[in-house]
């Protein structure tokens, strides 16, 4: 069964060449880089980046999924977000 995802990686690298793909992409490096820019501010809240990055916020907070369970973000309970710390 797992011969299936013997291919994953490759797969995983084709499919973020397509447009979408792409977007997706870019738009993970400005949620990265807005978290970057304002670390020194504390935990934020994913509507204050959706506001200054002008970017919905649902949209926001399905592409944070994959960047916390790649442990680039960590969550502080009822506060918001920030980048972790890549030391932990």
């Amino acid at each position: 069964m797992h011969e299936i995802f013997d291919d994953w990686p490759e797969r995983y690298d084709l499919w973020f060449q397509t447009p979408i793909g792409k977007l997706i992409r870019e738009v993970e490096k400005r949620l990265l880089l807005d978290m970057a820019q304002h670390y020194n501010q504390g935990p934020i809240q994913l509507g204050d980046i959706a506001k200054r990055q002008e970017i919905s916020l649902k949209y926001l907070e399905q592409i944070i999924i994959p960047l916390k369970k790649a442990h680039f973000i960590e969550t502080v309970r009822g506060i918001g977000y920030r980048l972790r710390d890549p030391d932990q």
